[in-house]
């Protein structure tokens, strides 16, 4: 990486506003110096020295004051950040059952109390929910966190704008006054990006953090975001050094310390990381390793408005443009049309910080895909057809815009008619959304599932699902079309709130579904008055689960198996309501794929747990 020199700004202000909305694809990530950045990294950070504040003889610095972005003291944790969090938990629990580290006892421990503080992301309490997710991942790692780490925890670093984009097109950075000499900047010096380190509000102590100089570093890991990133994951580290932040000696427990950014660093950093996986690194000489990841930025090739309004008139030109023409036009799919141009939309919408899901879609790559699939379907081509990994779309306006994440199995590109994949819906519980079976469950194993068993798999919003069969309906039509499935080996598969989903839609499609996979939740009551047909039901009862009692489960379930139904119950010993998701899916799935419709053929499962201590019926 070139050693070119960085505009950077800094200035220590007071601050007021939530810092809102975050996306996927640069991991912000606080770590104090002493980090052992890997070798690649080490090597391309610039030294200290080779910072200087703007051009040659831009002695005099604009000042930065308050954003509206910033509103409050202290920082606020979002849903988004949550996630993250619990995404880390997800991942050491995967990574623990890999190496057989995880006692019986502390697995138990560690599901009682994550069921206990989930009433605090319920409450609003999001910080103090992160703070017991982080003390869940020591346990579960064996790693106990230092009093720097726990500081760095306590502490939130906050983006404006939160998208980068490599065109040089950059929102106008509010909340900057002139240099105080007077004199105009040049435009390379203009500053475009605000970085705030601040004290999370409801978190813990940070003074431990006065004092400290944080050398801040732009680092590509070489790892995807939950996988997602394709090409870009086997890229390695390097790195990429903004500047110096220095948090004051007397900051205290008011911990607000800023970095304004230069055009002419931030296009630097555009063109010379582009990976959508960036961490922001902050590193402080003579301290002991400790990094927290904070938020999620990303960098895109174009400003997301201007590229999706630009992609949908280029569609609609080339359309009309193709028909006039008697091309391919004529002959495009109607599902296909609107999948693109659902597509679109997404690329060109402001993540939420209320709306993991949205604010987790690549939007870098979805750029790169919208831009290849346009002329495909102008020419009458689907280019979602047997589509492997993972991406998004939208179900239209006329059912609510529905988001979906779909991962296609790389096998589904060759099979041949005999090998058509099965189709598997998989819906999350309440307070969850989209993303959540793709990435949070199990660290993102359903996809892993799908590909080892031949799967398509469909994860929706849940809620309009839950409220309409006929959605269902749509969600199997929109999977034939791309993936002509096998229509005998349709499943659903839902947790808490969706397996109650899954029980009931299952009861209104038992020509559809052919299986059904219901973990902490499920059928409820007796069964439904002539009700003479089920699909396989599975039913998952958590041992330690609070919120669903697995003996009313048990109880329902055998009621409805007692009427001559097709559910099977098995209780899911020291494990808890949502992280009993990640330890029971291979078993499910190999559930799932046993079962076929009549005239189906089932395969044999792959991935199958071993299924001692279950109780079945």
């Amino acid at each position: 990486m070139a050693n070119s020199k960085l505009g950077v700004r800094c200035a220590i202000v007071g601050a007021r506003a939530i810092g809102g909305r975050w996306s996927a694809g640069i991991v912000i990530l606080l770590a104090v110096q002493g980090l052992s950045l890997p070798a690649a990294a080490a090597q391309q950070a610039l030294p200290a020295s080779s910072a200087a504040p703007g051009t040659a003889g831009a002695a005099v610095a604009p000042r930065a004051t308050d954003s509206p972005h910033f509103a409050g003291k202290r920082a606020v944790a979002t849903r988004v950040d949550v996630a993250l969090e619990l995404l880390k938990l997800e991942t050491a629990l995967a990574d623990a059952a890999k190496a057989d580290t995880l006692s019986d006892a502390t697995q138990v421990q560690v599901n009682k109390q994550f069921d206990s503080l989930t009433g605090l992301f319920f409450a609003g309490r999001n910080a103090e929910a992160i703070d017991r997710l982080q003390q869940l991942v020591e346990a579960v790692s064996g790693t106990p966190r230092s009093p720097l780490q726990k500081a760095l925890d306590a502490s939130k670093i906050e983006v404006e704008p939160i998208i980068w984009s490599r065109d040089g097109v950059w929102p106008k950075l509010a909340g900057v006054s002139p240099p105080s000499d007077g004199k105009p900047l040049a435009s390379e010096d203009e500053p475009v990006v605000r970085l705030r380190l601040r004290q999370l509000h409801g978190g813990g102590d940070v003074t431990l953090l006065a004092g400290k100089k944080l050398d801040v570093l732009a680092v590509r890991s070489g790892q995807a975001v939950a996988g997602l990133q394709g090409a870009n994951a086997a890229v390695g580290p390097q790195s990429f050094k903004l500047g110096t932040l220095e948090v004051p000696a007397n900051e205290g427990d008011n911990l607000r310390v800023e970095l304004v950014i230069s055009r002419k660093t931030a296009d630097a950093l555009a063109a010379e990381l582009p990976a959508e996986n960036l961490r922001i690194t902050l590193a402080a000489a003579g301290e002991v390793e400790a990094k927290a990841d904070a938020a999620l930025l990303q960098v895109v090739p174009r400003e997301v408005a201007a590229f999706a309004a630009d992609a949908r008139s280029k569609f609609t030109a080339q359309e009309a443009a193709a028909k006039a023409g008697g091309t391919g036009a004529s002959s495009i799919h109607p599902l296909v049309r609107a999948t693109l141009l659902s597509r679109i939309d997404l690329a060109g919408a402001t993540p939420r910080s209320s709306e993991a899901g949205r604010s987790l879609l690549p939007l870098g790559q979805l750029q790169a895909d919208i831009t290849r699939e346009l002329p495909e379907v102008v020419a009458g081509r689907d280019p979602y057809f047997a589509r492997a990994g993972t991406w998004q779309f939208t179900l239209g306006p006329e059912v609510g815009d529905v988001p979906v994440w779909v991962h296609g199995p790389t096998r589904s590109a060759t099979a041949s008619v005999v090998q058509r994949p099965g189709l598997l819906i998989a819906l999350h519980g309440a307070g969850g959304d989209e993303a959540m079976f793709p990435l949070s469950y199990g660290a993102g194993a359903i996809r892993q599932l799908c590909e080892a068993n031949n799967l398509v798999l469909f994860s929706p919003r849940t809620e309009p699902v839950m409220a309409s069969a006929a959605l269902l309906d749509t969600l199997v039509a929109r999977a034939a079309a791309h993936y002509e499935i096998d229509p005998t080996r349709v499943y659903i598969i839902g947790h808490s709130m969706g397996a109650m989903a899954t029980a009931s839609l299952a009861a209104q499609r038992p020509m559809t579904i052919a299986a059904a996979a219901c973990i902490a939740g499920g059928p409820l009551g007796q069964p439904p008055i002539g009700l003479s047909r089920l699909p396989d039901m599975y039913v998952v009862g958590a041992e330690l689960d609070a919120l669903v009692s697995p003996k009313r489960l048990e109880s329902v379930s055998n009621r409805w198996a007692d009427a001559g139904l097709p559910v099977k119950f098995k209780l899911a010993p020291g494990l808890g309501h949502t992280l009993s998701v990640g330890h029971e899916l291979p078993q499910a799935v190999a559930f799932l794929v046993s079962k076929s419709m009549p005239g189906g053929t089932p395969i044999e499962p792959v991935m199958q747990l071993p299924v001692e201590n279950e109780k079945t019926k």
